[in-house]
């Protein structure tokens, strides 16, 4: 029976850290969703341009995501609205995605990484913001 009850205790010591470490891990991941969220009010305070935006703590990436939408610019009989995935940490964008609408069509501007994207562009930025804001 003594045998019995130290192999026990031997299996709960050996077991108990694996779930304290994923309970603290998920604590870990919590905390830096929040401190996501509070760094993404400063940041869309500090930039006036910003109608919306949404904050996401990517932890694949360990990286604080915001995409936002930017007040649109009309000059000339052409208005663009711009949107941006951006990087708070890092302070650098990811990518933006342009629509300009001239009195007859539409042009679509997706820039990923400083990479330019062409007629795709719409599902490109599309995919692009799923990966980033999702996981």
């Amino acid at each position: 029976m003594k045998r019995f009850m130290e192999t026990i205790f031997c299996i709960f010591i050996l077991l108990m850290p694996f779930g304290c470490h994923e309970d603290s891990n998920k604590k870990a991941v919590y905390e830096l969703q929040e401190r996501c969220g509070k760094t993404a009010v400063q940041w869309s305070k500090q930039h006036t341009e910003v109608l919306d935006y949404r904050a996401h703590y990517n932890a694949h990436l360990n990286k604080c995501i915001i995409l936002a939408t930017l007040a649109p610019i009309a000059l000339n009989n052409v208005t663009s609205s711009y949107y941006m995935l951006y990087d708070v940490n890092a302070n650098n964008t990811l990518g933006q995605y342009t629509v300009r609408s001239y009195p007859n069509s539409e042009d679509h501007i997706c820039i990923i990484n400083g990479e330019n994207y062409g007629k795709d562009s719409k599902e490109k930025w599309n995919s692009f913001v799923k990966k980033m804001m999702e996981e």
